[in-house]
């Protein structure tokens, strides 16, 4: 199914999050983690500003600016495209819980620079991403 409203889209998810798959995250290609090797679920989702903003049963918390292109098929949810994707995590296992690190995918004119690093400062990576990707995928059901 495609969703051409963003706002449309939102109310639908907000009474059934079921439309949103559960599954690996991908953000412009770049996968988090191994392809496959982890499970998320979207337990809350709002929309202020051109600002999707998705929280996920594990604390993690994706936002995603000027979405475009929501699509959702039986083995994939996508947002095709985004200027900004930042998603921000903690350990997994005992350490579970506190947000510490980031990764942001900044769209430049379809140049997509990937930084990275710990949310309070200090380190931090920078790369560029192939293009060509969808801004935001969830692979599985």
């Amino acid at each position: 199914m495609i969703y051409k409203d963003v706002e449309n889209f939102i109310v639908q998810a907000q009474s059934n999050l079921k439309v949103i798959n559960s599954g690996t995250l991908r953000f412009f290609g770049d996968w988090f983690g191994r392809p496959m090797d982890n499970y998320h679920v979207v337990n809350q989702i709002e929309y202020n500003a051109n600002q999707i903003v998705m929280q996920f049963d594990d604390g993690h918390i994706l936002k995603i600016d000027n979405p475009i292109g929501i699509v959702r098929e039986e083995q994939c949810f996508k947002i095709e495209k985004a200027t900004k994707v930042r998603y921000e995590y903690g350990h997994y296992g005992p350490k579970h819980g506190e947000l510490k690190y980031y990764l942001e995918y900044i769209n430049e004119n379809d140049e997509i620079t990937k930084h990275s690093g710990l949310i309070e400062g200090g380190l931090r990576r920078t790369a560029k991403i192939n293009k060509g990707h969808n801004a935001f995928e969830i692979y599985g059901r």
